[in-house]
């Protein structure tokens, strides 16, 4: 055999050899995901979705302080006589899923009582909890009504824990949501973990 014979003999093996390994791959099960074939995180069906959701708190708040000497007393002044003061709210955190992303987020409120002086005073609201309402008398009020729906722009999933206003659910990590109607910015935008909520954090406004 010639030197060109072997050549093309050692040519030929290595074609066959690719040739086989391509139609391997191509077998569906031998097949390796490619670029063109991104993995896909579908959702856990065995953790099913809350379609209902019910919390509720009650917080009261008591303060007082003694008598003292204020000869330079206004209207805006903490008191110089002895008070002693309570505040309470209620609140009632209701939520459904409407379809598909869609969520409806009730909450009604009571409130009643006062802070010290009114909450004036200390260059800073005393308690709060209590210095948006007007009466000391309980005053019902709707905290909050809000629609959220949720736009998916990814296939990968992300777990959302059960919470107050919040459903358990899997979502699309990467989303668009988009939230109507009453509520307040600091719901969401604000997440300071000292002194966010004057219920579980600093009841005193001055120390936000």
């Amino acid at each position: 055999m010639s030197f060109n014979q072997k050549k093309t003999s050692v040519t030929f093996a290595v074609v066959l050899n690719l040739i086989l390994a391509f139609l391997e791959n191509s077998n569906p099960a031998h097949a390796t995901l490619s670029l063109q074939d991104p993995p896909i995180l579908t959702q856990d069906h065995s953790i099913p979705d809350e379609t209902w959701s019910l919390h509720f708190q009650l917080t009261t708040v008591t303060q007082l302080h003694p008598s003292f000497r204020s000869p330079y007393e206004g209207k805006n002044s903490l008191h110089g006589y002895y008070e002693n003061r309570t505040s309470l709210t209620s609140t009632l955190f209701l939520g459904r899923t409407l379809w598909k992303n869609a969520e409806i987020y009730f909450n009604p409120e009571l409130a009643a009582g006062s802070g010290v002086s009114e909450t004036r005073g200390i260059a800073g609201y005393s308690n709060g909890e209590i210095y948006r309402v007007d009466s000391a008398n309980p005053k019902p009020n709707l905290s909050r009504l809000y629609l959220k729906q949720v736009f998916g722009l990814g296939v990968e999933r992300e777990k959302i824990e059960a919470d107050k206003n919040q459903l358990a659910t899997q979502v699309a990590a990467k989303r668009l949501t988009l939230i109507a109607r009453k509520f307040s910015l600091n719901d969401f935008f604000d997440r300071n973990s000292y002194s966010h909520d004057p219920r579980t954090q600093f009841v005193t406004a001055p120390t936000t």
